[in-house]
C-alpha cells in the first residue's frame, strides 16, 4: 500500500511542477507585451517614466501605435480605436470614447471608455468609399 502512495505523490509532484513551469512561461510572455516606459503628465509636466511606476491619477499620453502600459479610463480622445486582438481575438479595432457611462456593463471588455494593458492603440482615419 505504501508503494501506491509514493507513486501518487511523485505523479502529483510532476504535474504540479509542469503546471508551475507553464504558468511562469505565460507570465513572461504577457510581460513581453507590456511596454517598459509610459509618457505621463504629472504636475503639469510631460514625463517618460518606467511603466511599473504608474500610479492611479497619472494621465497617460498615448499616440497611434503605442502599446497600452496599464488598464486606464479614457478622459479625452478623438476617434480612438483599440486593437484588442490580444484579449479578445477580434480582428477589427474597437472604438473607445471618453464619454462617461451611467452603468458599467457586466463584462469590463465592453466598457466603451476603458483601455487595457497590452493592447495596441490603432487610430484609423475614417475612410469614405463611393
Amino acid at each position: 500500500m505504501s508503494v501506491e502512495i509514493i507513486v501518487v505523490i511523485v505523479v502529483n509532484g510532476a504535474f504540479s511542477f509542469a503546471q508551475e513551469f507553464r504558468a511562469e512561461r505565460a507570465v513572461r510572455a504577457l510581460s513581453a507585451l507590456l511596454p517598459e516606459t509610459a509618457v505621463v503628465r504629472r504636475a503639469g509636466r510631460k514625463l517618460t517614466i518606467p511603466a511599473g511606476e504608474l500610479v492611479p491619477g497619472d494621465i497617460v499620453l498615448l499616440k497611434e501605435g503605442d502599446r497600452i502600459s496599464a488598464d486606464a479610463r479614457v478622459i479625452r480622445s478623438s476617434e480612438l480605436k483599440l486593437d484588442m486582438s490580444t484579449l479578445t481575438g477580434e480582428s477589427e479595432p474597437v472604438l473607445r470614447e471618453s464619454e462617461p457611462v451611467a452603468e458599467l456593463p457586466g463584462d469590463p471588455l465592453e466598457a466603451p471608455n476603458v483601455v487595457f494593458a497590452g493592447t495596441l492603440l490603432a487610430i484609423l482615419p475614417n475612410i469614405v468609399l463611393f
